[in-house]
C-alpha cells in the first residue's frame, strides 16, 4: 500500500505534461517577447511530432505570429531554446520609428 501512496505522490514531480502544454507553460512568455506578437496571436505546432506526445530532447516546435515565425527546440534540460527565426519583414519595431536612410546619388560620367 504505501509503495502505491509513493508512486501517486511522485507522479506529478515527472511531469506529466504533453509538448503543447510544456512549451505553453515554459516558453510562450518567452516567443511573445522575442517575436513583438501577443500571445493570443500565437499559433503553435509540433514539427517533428504531435503537441500531444511526450516532451523528450530534441523536440521541436514551430510557433507562428504577427507575419513571423520560429522554431524552438527543448534542450536536454528540458529548457526550451529559439532555434531560428523567420522574419520577412525584419521588423523589430514600427517602420516610423526608424530614420529613414537617404540614398546618394551617384554621379556618372556622362552627367557632367
Amino acid at each position: 500500500m504505501r509503495r502505491w501512496i509513493g508512486l501517486a505522490m511522485a507522479l506529478p514531480l515527472t511531469g506529466c505534461l504533453t509538448v503543447g502544454e510544456s512549451f505553453k507553460t515554459y516558453a510562450l512568455d518567452r516567443a511573445a517577447f522575442e517575436l513583438h506578437c501577443a500571445k493570443d496571436d500565437l499559433q503553435v505546432q509540433g514539427l517533428n511530432g504531435s503537441l500531444e506526445g511526450e516532451p523528450q530532447a530534441g523536440t521541436q516546435v514551430g510557433v507562428s505570429g504577427c507575419g513571423k515565425r520560429a522554431v524552438y527546440v527543448l534542450t536536454m534540460g528540458g529548457g526550451w531554446v529559439l532555434n531560428s527565426v523567420d522574419n520577412p519583414d525584419d521588423s523589430d519595431s514600427n517602420d516610423e520609428d526608424r530614420p529613414k536612410k537617404k540614398r546618394k546619388k551617384k554621379k556618372r560620367d556622362d552627367d557632367e
